[in-house]
């Protein structure tokens, strides 16, 4: 670990006002929440706790994937990579440290939603609200890995920010594409299709089944827990590190 280059990566986020630009719009989505909900007939504080949950989602999401993914290129098209690789350290550790800084700036993003969603929806509090700040935790952390890894192996922005975002849309609708591939049909290409969809979600996350709004309004049935969530965590986020050190070490630059 070279706490230099984490430090590097948190100062490029404020530089780059990344922590204004998402508090100032996690204020501008609460905002919304509320003047929607007051526009709904019934429910209208349950309709903007969970409209509000699932937009800061996305929002941090999709904020953090695209400092990640533009800061990688720059970092590469301005030759911080190369400077900082000519120097003792290893290009592991390199990895390791962008990693970590990674994991520390989706942990701030995560806390801070977990404390928006616990003052909207105070009435509602449970434990469930510690479990949903904690999967969005690692939502952040895979998704952030999986945006440096393509921006590595990707050398245009704009076309590691597409494959970043296709990634992420393919893990939250993956769920629904196993329940339409468990269903039977006679034809072969059916089942062609069926068992290439099997196979695809073998190696993404299981995006639907976190961070789930029903959470803050009716607790967790269960069926998801904290083991579940931190071995998805884990096993992507070393998966891809993995891939991103493979690169990295192969690169010549």
């Amino acid at each position: 670990m070279n706490y230099s280059i984490v430090k590097y990566i948190l100062s490029a986020a404020m530089r780059d006002k990344l922590v204004l630009s998402l508090v100032v719009s996690s204020v501008l989505v609460v905002s919304l929440s509320f003047f929607l909900g007051s526009a709904a007939i019934i429910e209208q504080d349950q309709f903007a706790l969970v409209y509000m949950a699932g937009t800061l989602r996305l929002l941090l999401v999709f904020g953090l994937c695209l400092f990640v993914t533009f800061f990688i290129r720059r970092s590469f098209d301005n030759k911080d990579i190369e400077y900082m690789l000519s120097r003792p350290l290893g290009r592991k550790c390199f990895i390791v440290s962008y990693v970590f800084g990674l994991i520390l700036l989706s942990l701030f993003f995560a806390v801070l939603a977990g404390l928006i969603v616990t003052m909207v929806g105070g009435a509602y509090f449970g434990s469930a609200y510690i479990l949903w700040s904690y999967s969005l935790f690692i939502e952040l952390v895979v998704m952030s890995v999986a945006a440096m890894f393509f921006a590595m192996a990707l050398s245009s922005p704009v076309s590691a920010v597409l494959v970043t975002f296709a990634f992420y849309i393919l893990s939250r609708l993956i769920g629904e594409l196993l329940g339409i591939a468990s269903d039977f049909y006679d034809g072969a290409s059916f089942e062609l299709m069926s068992n290439a969809i099997k196979a695809v979600s073998t190696i993404v996350p299981r995006f639907d089944l976190l961070t789930q709004s029903s959470w803050l309004l009716y607790g967790s049935s269960g069926d998801v827990g904290y083991a579940l969530i931190t071995t998805q965590g884990v096993m992507f986020v070393t998966i891809l590190s993995g891939a991103a050190m493979i690169d990295l070490v192969r690169r010549q630059f």
